[in-house]
């Protein structure tokens, strides 16, 4: 018995895909936003531009 081919998304594919669901939906941004930022900290990145929020005053790094 033969499997049903699936093709399998390249990551590029696949970001593409989800930045045009983002982007048409201003709730499911936010959450995105709000999960990368849990992940990574609190420093604003390409979803916040996404987003048209380009304040940039994160906190500043200790030295």
């Amino acid at each position: 018995m033969k499997k049903d081919v699936v093709r399998k998304a390249k990551t590029g594919d696949d970001l593409e895909i989800l930045s045009e669901i983002i982007k048409n939906d201003p709730w499911l941004l936010e959450k995105v936003m709000t999960k990368i930022r849990y992940i990574r900290g609190t420093k604003l990145g390409v979803l916040d531009s996404m987003a048209g929020k380009t304040d940039t005053s994160a906190k500043p790094k200790n030295k």
